[in-house]
């Protein structure tokens, strides 16, 4: 969930600019698990983990004149530190059922775009840049360690993600 209510300020009749405080509210939910194909027995894990976060929005549009605009936006990354209850099971030789964590980020964007009005026709062309390489990896965190553990050390070690960045236009 996301509420970022908006404050713009004319400075000028051709510039603007604007932000807000940036609040999101974070749910996950993980259920996955090794089937009896890959393992001698179904190892499951799930997870439920909540989070609170702030962030911001920065903006800046130019009218050079009646017809022509000019706008860019920047949205913060924010990182997301969910903290809840996990619960491994590994059939009648093991389980864990404690606290759980996972941080996960959501990446800054920017966004640029221009507009110019033919008298009643409107052309708008736009260009945004998703910062995805923000995120690392997906490493969930127990109260113990499981690296040792031949049944639950899946479940233990990071997913590592190194996304590149992409633009998008339109």
């Amino acid at each position: 969930m996301e509420a970022n209510p908006t404050v713009f300020y004319a400075i000028t009749d051709w510039l603007s600019i604007g932000g807000c405080v940036l609040f999101i509210y974070g749910k996950g939910e993980v259920e996955n698990g090794i089937g009896p194909l890959l393992s001698p027995i179904a190892i499951s894990r799930s997870s439920d983990e909540t989070e609170a976060q702030l962030g911001y929005n920065l903006a800046v549009s130019i009218r050079p004149n009646e017809r022509w605009t000019l706008a860019a936006t920047y949205r913060s990354k924010v990182t997301l530190d969910l903290d809840g209850y996990a619960d491994m099971q590994a059939g009648p030789f093991g389980a864990y059922s404690r606290d759980g964590a996972v941080s996960i980020t959501l990446p800054a964007v920017l966004s640029l775009a221009t507009a110019f009005s033919f008298d009643r026709l409107t052309v708008e062309l736009a260009w945004d840049r998703t910062y995805w390489s923000s995120l690392r990896e997906l490493d969930f965190s127990y109260s113990r360690s499981f690296m040792d553990d031949p049944l639950f050390a899946d479940f233990d070690r990071a997913l590592v993600k190194n996304w590149d960045d992409s633009a998008s236009t339109a």
